[in-house]
């Protein structure tokens, strides 16, 4: 069916010398509140596009061929240096800092005292007494200041990027690349090399649950970097990556992420509300976080309460990043929770008659539509349930009891059907059960969608390499 794919649509990289950098694009700050939202980070002068070619082509590159993503520019970094640098790990990190080697990475949370996740990211251990942290500031800086620890954070965000690269191909693009054999990094390592000349560090882990690798460089050559890996992956089919997309390979590839799936907790933590109000010289306080802070609003039948959209990691199916053998920041709540679970997380598969008939009320004159599905574009992006990934849906049984939520929807081209994440009660996470989903918010109509448990992750072709299945809640295991 798609035997044409891989020469169609080649790169045109007259764009990247543009003087707009379009490597700094990025994500959801730009697209919501440009030099605001949850980390002050300056004003860009170019928006990423929710997409470059069409939705439906991107989302076949991490199947078939290679995605890139430059969408996550600029990330939040900070490096944590010195003696007590461990120390403060342990305290406040769910995971496990001794068993923890240089040269390979974990999936850090921090949780607030109630368990609940405050921000989540990428650690990498990066020296005996360093590490370097993706998108854990700013509640990090706030952590850091509760108590006088012998380390130091450097603040490394606008100084480095990240591309990422999905797919069968991405690793013969990075060898031409690089010059070298990369197929050494095992999931989860990295190591540096060069590319272009310029220093660079290749990570091999991804979203998408596909073979993928992350390039880390000096953010001023992002953009010749970024040149050099579509002039080379032309021929091998390579897609830039939207917006839109990146998120739909987070629901394919099983990847809770906060403020896309869920929402941070970090509006419920008063000490932390009360220090990003007063702020400092150094700018790490930036105002008040609060439930809408990204511009986004998580709509949908189950939408408007805050409440329904927080969760704890072991819910959300992290529980294999928490060490117990350590004291940590909500270590007691979490505790509690694992004796007494109620939910898991799982995917779910939509009924495809439903959902035709979501979008056919369009064009039954007379008769009040339905709340709108359309996958995807900036408005559906934005206009809060006609949104995909952010809308937040009840689910219940044939009964009609409420047993979960639904969050992450989005349509799959690739596997041709609609799914998403769901948090729901034990006695329904198995394979094959049978569910609705309650479709539209409060005040409009509303429809019961049928759905069915499906694979966690759902995307089956994550094969690595070896062919050995890459389980996205173990990429942090202890």
């Amino acid at each position: 069916m798609y035997e044409n794919y891989k020469n169609q649509h080649p790169i045109d990289t007259t764009a990247l010398d543009a003087e707009h950098d379009v490597s700094y694009s990025s994500g959801p700050f730009a697209l919501s509140t440009p030099g605001g939202g949850l980390y002050k980070m300056g004003v860009f002068p170019y928006l990423m596009p929710v997409w470059h070619t069409d939705w439906r082509d991107e989302a076949l590159s991490w199947h078939l061929t290679c995605s890139l993503h430059a969408g996550l520019n600029p990330s939040v970094v900070t490096i944590l240096r010195g003696p007590e640098a461990k120390k403060f790990m342990s305290e406040n990190f769910v995971n496990n800092v001794e068993d923890f080697p240089i040269g390979i990475i974990k999936h850090g949370i921090l949780c607030l005292e109630n368990g609940l996740i405050a921000t989540h990211g990428v650690i990498m251990r990066t020296g005996e007494e360093e590490y370097e942290l993706w998108w854990h500031a700013p509640y990090l800086n706030y952590l850091f200041g509760l108590k006088d620890y012998n380390a130091e954070l450097i603040d490394m965000t606008m100084k480095v990027f990240i591309l990422q690269l999905q797919g069968p191909n991405c690793l013969s693009i990075l060898e031409e690349a690089t010059g070298e054999d990369l197929k050494d990094i095992d999931y989860r390592h990295y190591r540096n090399s060069t590319i272009n000349g310029h220093k660079v560090r290749i990570l091999r882990f991804g979203m998408a649950g596909t073979l993928s690798y992350e390039v880390h460089g000096e953010a001023q050559y992002s953009k010749e970097i970024q040149k050099k890996l579509i002039e080379i992956g032309n021929p091998y089919g390579i897609r830039q990556l939207g917006f839109s997309n990146y998120l739909l390979n987070h629901s394919e590839g099983g990847n809770f992420q906060a403020n896309l799936s869920f929402m941070s907790a970090l509006f419920l933590d008063e000490g932390f509300q009360k220090w990003s109000k007063q702020g400092s010289d150094e700018g790490e306080g930036e105002g008040e976080l609060n439930y809408s802070s990204f511009g986004f609003d998580f709509k949908g039948s189950a939408g408007g309460d805050p409440m329904k959209v927080v969760f704890n990691p072991i819910e959300c199916g992290l529980g294999k990043c928490i060490n117990w053998n350590h004291d940590f920041r909500g270590k007691a709540a979490l505790l509690e929770y694992k004796k007494n679970q109620k939910r898991d997380i799982v995917t779910l598969e939509w009924n495809a008659e439903d959902i035709i008939d979501v979008y056919a009320s369009n064009f039954r004159p007379g008769e009040e539509n339905y709340s709108p599905m359309d996958f995807p574009g900036p408005e559906s992006m934005l206009n809060g349930s006609a949104n995909w990934v952010l809308s937040t849906d009840y689910v219940y049984n044939k009964d009609g009891k409420e047993i979960g939520l639904s969050t992450s929807r989005t349509q799959s081209h690739y596997y041709r059907t609609v799914i998403s994440m769901a948090l729901l009660d034990l006695e329904y996470r198995d394979f094959g059960t049978e569910v609705y989903v309650l479709w539209g918010e409060v005040g409009s109509r509303q429809k019961k969608i049928r759905a069915k448990v499906s694979y966690y992750p759902y995307n089956r072709d994550n094969k690595d390499r070896t062919g050995d299945q890459v389980d996205v809640r173990s990429l942090s295991s202890r």
